[in-house]
């Protein structure tokens, strides 16, 4: 287990020198259609809010997503199946034109006698289409787990989204 932190806080040690990577945008907006597989497969539309504060570290906030399982779902802010509310760090990997990055996060939820909490993370990969415009493909996993009145229930879930990152603000 040290050896796995050790490499780790040496990847982010390296990821966030400030190497001749592509400047990022101090505010994303990024539409996106995801694919949601965790037994059944759900479809979604959505747009994330992502804040680049320093040159390879950046915050990204689900703002809004449009779900198809069986029926449509309207989400502001709440991801994960109107339950948690998503925050995401983004760790990006210094690179010209093709930008791989690491993502993690999490979303938490409590109300009415129930908590739900979803862990994650993946990789993904903006591809530069100059001035702050960028296209991305994303592959992740999630770890969700419900509880309500002694009962709890854990699912994995593995998530793919592809969208489009425009510069908002510089």
């Amino acid at each position: 287990m040290k050896k796995l932190f050790i490499i780790l806080a040496i990847l982010f040690m390296v990821s966030t020198m400030n190497a001749k990577g592509i400047k990022k945008p101090f505010v994303e907006i990024a539409p996106r259609t995801s694919l949601y597989i965790d037994g059944e497969t759900t479809f979604g539309l959505g747009c994330d809010v992502i804040f680049n504060p320093l040159r390879n570290i950046g915050l990204r906030v689900e703002f809004v997503e449009l779900l198809f399982d069986g029926g449509t779902f309207f989400n502001l802010n709440q991801g994960f199946f109107n339950t948690l509310p998503s925050i995401d760090a983004l760790i990006y990997i210094p690179m010209q034109r093709f930008q791989p990055y690491f993502f993690a996060g999490f979303g938490i939820s409590t109300g009415e006698g129930t908590t739900s909490l979803a862990v994650g993370g993946g990789m993904g990969f903006d591809f530069s289409l100059g001035k702050g415009n960028s296209l991305f493909l994303e592959p992740g996993i999630y770890i969700l787990s419900f509880s309500s009145g002694g009962y709890s229930d854990t699912d994995v879930m593995f998530r793919f989204s592809a969208g489009a990152k425009f510069d908002i603000l510089r």
